[in-house]
């Protein structure tokens, strides 16, 4: 007895075609996003010889994420998932802006001091530019569901992982290479650049609203057209509580990077250290 195997995508479709214009343009955009974090923490310990310093870097990105995933999440189900998505680009670009212009107008000797107040405002301007790439993250998600057929989404959501594993797998190269070659300069530079050709990118991206041939539903046709504009938090506790088993995995998942972010800010800068001896 033979079975057909289920293609992941199928590029006849425009709707699959767009998936993945949009699967490729959040992998650059991630990629260069987390590069900028990665970047810093490098390029802060390197500065400031700071091991404090290096770890308040990782927890300004996940205290922030934290903070803004419940609001995030609210305007990507609110507002179309393509402008959410050119607006998070537009948002990343404006911050790596204005961290690029306080990059080149401050001294060196400024940045090398940790308590520096230039510093911290260059860094968490640069970090607020790679938490507003979060948003991209969370849309491409949705439009799994919107996009690809039922009995393809598995192999979507597969795809949209391997997209976030294999930029996380690149980033620290780049990054270190990058922060070797000329500190922040290289790599504001190349991440504006990025993020220009993909705000342009996305206009030419065709984005409909559900997979051909199916009847939207209800949440799928008034997913352009929202009804209210602000931040359900009771809501979403309410799904959390009606999904079994959902509040312990949030539970432990916030454990988890939790211990990621200190176990990162420490090999990052004792690693850096010993590579300096």
């Amino acid at each position: 007895m033979s079975t057909t195997k289920t293609p992941a995508l199928d590029l006849s479709k425009s709707t699959d075609r767009a998936f993945v214009h949009l699967l490729v343009n959040t992998l650059l955009v991630s990629v260069i996003n987390y590069t900028v974090w990665f970047a810093i923490t490098f390029w802060v310990f390197l500065e400031t010889k700071s091991v404090l310093a290096t770890g308040m870097v990782a927890g300004i990105f996940l205290v922030t994420t934290a903070v803004s995933g419940i609001w995030f999440g609210s305007l990507v189900d609110q507002y179309p998932k393509k402008t959410t998505m050119q607006a998070s680009s537009l948002v990343s670009l404006a911050f790596y802006a204005v961290a690029f212009t306080l990059y080149q107008l401050t001294t060196e000797q400024t940045f090398a001091n940790p308590a520096s107040v230039m510093l911290w405002v260059f860094i968490v301007v640069s970090m607020f530019g790679v938490i507003a790439g979060n948003v991209r993250s969370i849309a491409l998600m949705t439009l799994v569901t919107l996009l690809i057929p039922e009995d393809r989404r598995d192999r979507a959501n597969g795809l949209v992982g391997t997209t976030l594993g294999v930029s996380f797998l690149v980033t620290s190269v780049i990054s270190g290479l990058l922060v070797a070659a000329g500190g922040m300069f290289y790599v504001l530079l190349l991440s504006m650049a990025v993020l220009g050709l993909s705000v342009v990118h996305l206009a030419f991206v065709r984005l409909e609203d559900r997979p051909e041939g199916t009847a939207a539903s209800d949440a799928e046709s008034t997913d352009l057209q929202p009804k209210q504009h602000k931040v359900d938090v009771r809501g979403t506790l309410r799904v959390v509580r009606g999904v079994p088993g959902l509040l312990a995995l949030i539970a432990f998942s916030c454990f988890n990077n939790f211990l990621a972010g200190a176990f990162m800010a420490l090999l990052d800068a004792y690693g850096l250290d010993l590579m300096s001896v």
